[in-house]
């Protein structure tokens, strides 16, 4: 079981995807959200996934990792502090429009200006 938890790990170091969990005082939502980093000794390297660059690392076991992406799940950033879960079919147009708002209010006009009868 621990090798199909690694292969995840790599799989979401590799995608740039975040680890959901539940938030401290200072996060958006209730919801913190972590990335790995690699894996040492077994265990599971994660850093915050906010802003700073300069941020320790910490370690949690595979079975740590496993309820964690049960029960939150795995997450793309999209945008400064936005994220959505990681099987979203949006998720690439949901950060086109973070990064790009003046190209997706166009976008939107046109859509808008289609479904009209």
């Amino acid at each position: 079981m621990s090798e199909q938890i690694y292969e995840q790990v790599e799989s979401a170091i590799t995608s740039h995807l975040h680890l959901g969990g539940r938030g401290g005082n200072m996060t958006v939502h209730g919801m913190s959200w972590d990335y790995p980093v690699g894996i040492e000794l077994g265990n599971i390297v994660l850093r915050d996934s906010d802003c700073g660059l300069v941020k320790p690392t910490w370690e949690i076991t595979t079975d740590e990792w496993r309820e964690r992406v049960e029960h939150y799940g795995l997450y793309k950033k999209v945008g400064f502090w936005s994220f959505v879960p990681a099987d979203d079919p949006a998720a690439s147009t949901i950060a086109f429009c973070e990064r790009h708002p003046h190209s997706a209010g166009r976008e939107l006009y046109k859509l808008r200006m289609e479904a009209k009868p």
